[in-house]
């Protein structure tokens, strides 16, 4: 019995544990569902300024993305930004979330959060998928000398690119010359890209004169009967010309056995190009002198040439040389001199005739009119001198002075006269008729304006009969009873009722503010202040808001340097500085909120015959 007692005991004590801990589990999990925020989960956002964006709120910040949609999902295209908030406060069943850039709003009755004061609506998280990119490619190759690329692209917007190196040129091997070297000129060679075409372009050294074609060359064998003996080259490196050969057909002296004397000297400046392994010195037409690298020696038309010495008592080759010692110019003659190639005497002096004047284009210093003639002048390019000549009288060149003889009018021609002031030529021009010149008579009307209807009035050309009607703009109402409480009146001729002022925001200055009270502008403004009046308006109408802000009063003796005369402060207005009308010397009438009542403004400084009305709700 005690044994049965014990474990009844027991197993009462097991379930009352049991339930104990579990109440405590399902109470913990009530409070925690009922502390949970109703605002935590994710919110879709859309406004024609921003787009669509999906909110993903948590209880001490959130994350902001841009998302389309996509079948019955919002995929997120873009990065999730991250705000931190704190909460500032509630107030009319909305609680505030704010960090430094954007601002949510959760309205506790409605269960709605607002991003920058535009509503959001809940959605599930499995309604948010995150955007996977599916790039497709646009490739631009590369060229020899220019790099390519590959852009790969999403739908989203997103895209990278790869550049693809230049290919750089695939020269040929082989060379092929463009212009032959000689002992003078430097020639070229040219390689191009087997890709693109381009060329590469290099310098062949000027060929060089081996010492071995210096010297005597002689043909001693009898060419034809009037050549009985032969003919030599005397090639030589002078001083002031550079290498020189000089051609010579010497004959045998008749008197005197094994003497000889030179005939035909033909002697010319040495310019030497290469073909293989030979060097050509191309003469004239008939004659061409070939030196043979590889075996040192000399060719004139296949006849071959033997080496002799340098000084041959047995010739003595007399020739000139020719050297310019003074160039000629436009404006005076040169000279040039010709010396023995055995010493320096000089042989010959001859003058260079005087070369032709280069002159520019003709340059007009004075114009020809009807009555003077004009001049030019010209310059030489080479030595200056300057060339003049008179430009005859030009008789198309008349100053006129013009005179009106009759204007045209919707029916007539006119006239005017030109003359000449230099030589009084006298010409006769006819105006065209003007459609719009009308003359008008007096003014008729037909309809009399009112303070509700335009008029309308008529008058007839006098000359063609053209008739032109017009409207005369609605004439001003005529007050009377003026409510500036209310802000109308009523006009005595047509009884309508009008307002004294309308609400336009134009005369008035604003100044943007943020939530921390700091002046801004734009996207970020929370509220807007008056700051002054840009014209010299004597009615103002002050609007509960401005572009969809509120307007707030609070700043001091905005209106003290105006001529305003009546106020009309709208109901919504915030006051927030009492001395906001203060010093407004020229006011004689205020219609406020019944709020302000309240309020104890400050009127200092206005006129003793000020009239404040707080308007009843």
């Amino acid at each position: 019995m005690r044994i049965k007692n014990v474990i009844i005991t027991a197993v009462t004590t097991i379930i009352l544990f049991a339930g104990i801990l579990f109440g405590t589990i399902f109470l913990v999990r009530f409070l925690r569902a009922d502390s949970s925020p109703q605002y935590v989960g994710y919110w879709l956002h859309e406004s024609e300024i921003l787009g669509m964006r999906v909110i993903k709120v948590d209880e001490n910040s959130f994350d902001i993305a841009e998302a389309r949609k996509l079948d019955d999902k919002y995929e997120v295209i873009d990065a999730w930004e991250h705000f931190d908030f704190n909460v500032s406060g509630e107030g009319e069943g909305r609680l505030f979330l704010y960090d430094d850039v954007v601002s949510l709003k959760y309205d506790t009755n409605a269960g709605l959060i607002e991003l920058m004061d535009i509503p959001a609506q809940k959605i599930t998280k499995e309604e948010v998928v995150e955007h996977k990119h599916t790039y497709f490619s646009v490739k631009t190759n590369a060229s020899c000398t220019q790099n390519g690329s590959i852009i790969y692209k999403c739908d989203c917007g997103d895209e990278y690119t790869e550049e693809i190196p230049a290919l750089g040129h695939n020269f040929d091997t082989s060379w092929t010359t463009e212009i032959k070297s000689t002992s003078e000129t430097q020639g070229t060679e040219y390689r191009e890209c087997m890709t693109c075409g381009v060329r590469e372009y290099r310098d062949i050294a000027k060929i060089d004169i081996p010492d071995t074609v210096f010297g005597f060359w002689t043909y001693t064998e009898e060419l034809v009967e009037e050549v009985p003996h032969g003919f030599f080259l005397n090639i030589t490196n002078d001083s002031d010309t550079g290498p020189i050969c000089m051609y010579s057909v010497f004959y045998e002296h008749e008197n005197i056995p094994n003497e000889y004397f030179v005939d035909e000297v033909v002697i010319f400046k040495l310019i030497v190009s290469k073909e293989g392994n030979n060097l050509v010195m191309d003469v004239d037409d008939s004659s061409q002198f070939v030196f043979d690298l590889e075996k040192n020696t000399f060719f004139v038309n296949s006849c071959k040439l033997n080496k002799s010495s340098s000084s041959v008592d047995n010739y003595h080759v007399t020739y000139m040389l020719e050297i310019i010692t003074e160039p000629a110019t436009c404006s005076k003659a040169g000279h040039k001199t010709y010396k023995c190639n055995c010493h320096d005497k000089i042989l010959l002096v001859e003058e260079i005739s005087t070369l032709s004047h280069e002159y520019g284009d003709w340059v007009v210093d004075t114009k020809a009119t009807c009555t003077t003639e004009g001049s030019q002048h010209k310059t030489c390019s080479v030595c200056g001198d300057v060339a003049t000549e008179t430009i005859p009288v030009d008789e198309t060149n008349h100053l006129y002075s013009w005179h009106y003889n009759s204007y045209a009018t919707c029916s007539a021609e006119g006239s005017k006269t030109s003359t000449c002031t230099r030589c009084g030529n006298i010409v006769v021009e006819t105006i065209p008729i003007d459609s719009s010149k009308h003359t008008y008579g007096e003014s008729v009307t037909l309809k009399a304006a009112t303070c509700t209807e335009p008029g309308e009035c008529q008058k007839t050309c006098k000359d063609c009969g053209y008739v032109y009607t017009y409207s005369i703009t609605c004439l001003p109402h005529t007050p009377t009873n003026k409510d500036y409480e209310h802000n109308r009146y009523e006009c005595s001729v047509c009884h309508g009722t009008y307002l004294i002022v309308d609400s336009d925001s134009n005369r008035l200055k604003y100044q943007g503010y943020n939530k921390n009270g700091a002046t801004t502008n734009g996207f970020f403004v929370n509220y807007y202040d008056i700051s002054g009046i840009y014209d010299d308006s004597y009615e103002v109408y002050i609007a509960r808001e401005y572009k969809n802000k509120p307007v707030k009063l609070r700043n001091g003796e905005v209106f003290s340097h105006s001529r305003v005369e009546y106020i009309y402060v709208e109901d919504g207005v915030e006051i927030e500085y009492i001395s906001v009308f203060r010093d407004c010397t020229t006011l004689k009438y205020i219609s406020l909120p019944a709020s302000a009542e309240s309020l104890g403004l400050d009127f200092t400084g206005c006129s003793s015959n000020l009239q404040v009305f707080y308007r009843n709700a």
